[in-house]
């Protein structure tokens, strides 16, 4: 599920970053690794990937719809919680589930009402931990204007309004590319399950739609072409939480958040930010190509690769 409909509101204010003058990568990005160790030895975030969300085009959608190798092989494809009843030729949102992380594909009629093109990456913070509406992240650096935005998710489960998670975020930035950053309610699993439990866990989230029988695991890498604003943003927030940037190529960034890695390549003038690779994790050894409109999916041994154009 996407943050689009708490950050739309915010829209209307526009960060003056990148456009028209050349610019260089700002500086202070690059927070000291000193800040970041300290924060890295305390843990107090626990910043792991949860999912992301893509819009595509009519096309495309269609034909990874009607895909029998994706449904029927791949992986558990699902029409979303709380029954993940299996999809059909009608759905306007197919959710791929991986053991620990998921995949949120959307047409572009989709309930959500997201625009083609439109990517999403939400994180979880804090699990195996509490919750509280109280909590809030802690940042490396004080003062921040990144992340300072909050609001929370709800869904009617069983005719009762449950709490899913508390999301941070950062407003006021006009984007195709949506990150947030959540607190996750273990309430709601049990709203959903009938199982009491003291803690959120994404496996537990997902063990009912999860198909280990078939391929698709969990989410290794995602690759981004960002423009200035995207990649400062992003690249900003992983640090505050305290994440580490692995890697600097020139002027892209290669981020470890969690249990997985972002990279961040760098358009700078670039309109919108685009989504240009995933690496997964597969159960069992396959290799086969697939050309899917304006995606190819790639599997060689125990891993898969999906390219978006």
């Amino acid at each position: 599920m996407k943050l689009k409909y708490i950050q739309v509101a915010f829209l209307a204010i526009v960060f003056l970053v990148g456009c028209k003058q050349e610019k260089k990568l700002p500086e202070d990005l690059l927070i000291g690794k000193h800040k970041i160790q300290a924060m890295l030895n305390k843990n107090p975030n626990n910043v792991l990937f949860n999912h992301f969300y893509v819009v595509l085009d009519s096309s495309t959608y269609a034909l990874l719809r009607s895909n029998t190798f994706l449904n029927e092989q791949y992986a558990g494809m699902d029409r979303g919680m709380p029954h993940f009843n299996k999809i059909n030729d009608t759905v306007t949102n197919i959710y791929l589930r991986g053991e620990t992380h998921y995949l949120e594909i959307l047409g572009p009629n989709n309930s959500f009402k997201e625009p083609v093109g439109q990517i999403g990456i939400g994180f979880s913070l804090g699990e195996q931990q509490p919750f509280s509406l109280n909590k809030s992240p802690e940042f490396i650096e004080e003062g921040t204007k990144f992340l300072r935005a909050w609001d929370t998710a709800s869904f009617t489960i069983k005719d009762k309004r449950q709490i899913w998670y508390k999301a941070f975020y950062t407003f006021g930035m006009k984007t195709n590319l949506y990150t947030w950053y959540s607190y996750y309610n273990p309430e709601f699993l049990e709203a959903i399950d009938g199982e009491k439990r003291n803690v959120y866990t994404r496996e537990d989230f997902l063990k009912k739609a999860y198909v280990p029988e078939k391929l698709f695991k969990n989410v290794v890498s995602i690759t981004l072409n960002c423009n200035l604003a995207d990649q400062y943003r992003i690249g900003k927030e992983l640090q505050l939480l305290g994440c580490t940037l692995e890697k600097k190529e020139g002027e892209d960034l290669i981020f470890k958040a969690g249990d997985i890695y972002i990279k961040l390549i760098l358009t700078r003038y670039k309109e919108k930010s685009q989504l240009l690779q995933m690496e997964t994790t597969l159960n069992r050894e396959d290799n086969r190509t697939l050309k899917i409109g304006t995606i190819t999916i790639k599997t060689t041994g125990k891993k898969s690769f999906w390219t978006f154009q």
